[in-house]
């Protein structure tokens, strides 16, 4: 979502994009996101209170490149709350925090947070989070029964463990890892196939060659060397000219791949 700030852009054209959360004062230790300046949330936070944020770091540093961003003002279009198409309609909250940064998906690219109190952005769909030092699986229950003893006409659904949720999170970016893996093997399987079939046919063209040099004392060590020593020169160039393609085409792929670079090395030797 845009998100505006004094002596910044004015439209959301031009804006800062960032992720918007709306969270309660909880949220940060119980998902291990640490404080960097200024304080968290509070339940004093709510809608008698001044609008108040707190931001991630990214986000901190285009605010006050060189100084303290909390106390700086920032115009969001939260959701839920109101469309706020208008940007003046928009209200003026006020930086109070500062916190470490978060991944919102498989992608190098790190986009800021802003993390708005539940209490100033109330919604009829939110999502809990608990954390646990037992079996997720036996926390259920219990926060049910914790729901219901607060408004028994809450419904609980789409409850998962965090690892589910990451792994539902790259299914499609799996799937199409997994596909591009068989269409790699195959491509391996062909070119075996072709470096043996261009060898045995340059073995069989040059089969009276092979035996005159036999015939003058070639023993078959010397002429299995020959052999396969022509095969791997062209197997060698191959890799050469395979290594300058993938260093070329991974400019395109960068987006696509996470925790490596393409152009790795320990990955090109791998292969």
């Amino acid at each position: 979502l845009p998100v505006l700030f004094e002596g910044g852009p004015t439209d959301d054209e031009t804006a800062l994009r960032a992720a918007v959360y709306t969270v309660s004062p909880t949220y940060f230790e119980t998902m291990g996101i640490r404080l960097r300046a200024g304080r968290g949330l509070r339940e004093t936070d709510d809608h008698t209170s001044p609008l108040v944020v707190v931001v991630s770091e990214t986000l901190a540093r285009t605010l006050a490149p060189n100084g303290d961003a909390i106390g700086r003002r920032i115009r969001v279009r939260v959701p839920y709350l109101a469309s706020f198409d208008d940007v003046d309609e928009r209200p003026w909250r006020t930086v109070i925090g500062v916190v470490t940064e978060t991944k919102q998906g498989f992608t190098p690219e790190v986009l800021p947070d802003v993390y708005v109190p539940y209490a100033q952005n109330p919604r009829s769909l939110q999502s809990f989070v608990v954390r646990t030092d037992r079996d997720e699986a036996t926390m259920v229950e219990p926060v049910r029964r914790a729901v219901a003893s607060i408004d028994p006409s809450l419904a609980l659904s789409g409850i998962e463990s965090l690892a589910e949720t990451v792994a539902d999170a790259g299914g499609q970016r799996r799937g199409l890892t997994v596909l591009l893996g068989v269409f790699a093997i195959f491509a391996l399987g062909l070119s075996a196939l072709a470096l043996y079939a261009s060898l045995s046919y340059t073995v069989v063209q040059r089969r009276a060659e092979l035996a005159v040099r036999m015939a003058i004392g070639a023993d078959s060590r010397s002429i299995l060397r020959l052999v396969v020593g022509e095969g791997l020169s062209t197997a060698a160039i191959g890799v050469v000219l395979g290594i300058v393609v993938s260093l070329a085409v991974g400019r395109v792929l960068r987006n696509q791949v996470y925790g490596v670079g393409t152009s790795d090395p320990v990955t090109l030797a791998s292969i």
